[in-house]
């Protein structure tokens, strides 16, 4: 069991408190386009705010039974590749080269299995708070267009005003665009890597007595440093969800 803590920044809160007061602010001098834009922007900082993944306490490691939920299918090859690892480790404690990095291996490989968990989480609430951006670029390409074709200066400083905040919230949403796209990198990496360590581990049984230990074992060494790294990655991309400032 990996325990976790969580940390939260009130930043995000009071900046979008702020962009709802402007709003509601340009709704009383009668600027109702910009108005409706600044509340919407701060909506969006303060669900990116509110949505964070909480960093959980004792999450465990999910069994093949846990994942067999739609939501947690991306899991399982996952979940699978590290349980088909264990049972290779477990069976062939006699082997010299399995038995000296069980321990070490067994450490790092549930370490990413449950990260893994952790970024299915956040990926899955940074869907949620990404799905406007589609409709933001095309607010901006309208507002873009509007800004060409308008000569009254009273009208185009509100179609700026409102084009820079729809800017601002675009860029939020396209940051959040990029962040799943880091998640879902390190999700496909953790399945390749425990996919290479499952081979190592059957190509150690097979070839068990065949080559000196120290032969056997400089492979598993480099690869579990390349589970620790890996760990590592994943525990900072669920960092950058967990504290990042969207706003």
């Amino acid at each position: 069991m990996l325990q976790h803590e969580h940390r939260r920044k009130p930043v995000g809160f009071a900046i979008s408190a702020a962009l709802v007061a402007a709003g509601i602010g340009a709704l009383f001098f009668g600027w109702t386009p910009l108005a409706a834009v600044l509340v919407t922007v701060g909506a969006i900082a303060g669900l990116v705010s509110a949505m964070r993944p909480r960093r959980s306490r004792g999450v465990q490691v999910p069994t093949l039974e846990d994942v067999s939920t739609p939501s947690k299918t991306r899991l399982k090859p996952i979940v699978k590749l590290r349980e088909e690892a264990m049972r290779l480790i477990t069976n062939h404690t006699d082997n010299p080269v399995i038995s000296a990095m069980a321990l070490d291996t067994q450490t790092e490989v549930d370490a990413i299995v449950v990260r893994a968990v952790e970024i299915l989480e956040a990926r899955r609430q940074l869907q949620k708070l990404s799905s406007g951006a589609f409709r933001s670029r095309a607010a901006v390409e309208d507002l873009e267009e509007k800004l060409v074709e308008e000569s009254d200066p009273t009208i185009r400083a509100s179609t700026e005003a409102a084009l820079t905040a729809r800017r601002e919230e675009l860029r939020i949403l396209e940051d959040l665009e990029l962040t799943q796209k880091r998640l879902n990198a390190n999700l496909d990496e953790a399945e390749s890597t425990l996919a290479e360590l499952r081979s190592q581990l059957i190509r150690a049984v097979a070839e068990s007595g065949a080559t000196s230990a120290a032969e056997e074992l400089d492979p598993f060494s480099e690869m579990t440093r390349r589970l620790r790294r890996l760990s590592s990655t994943m525990e900072e991309s669920i960092e950058v969800v967990s504290t990042k400032n969207w706003a």
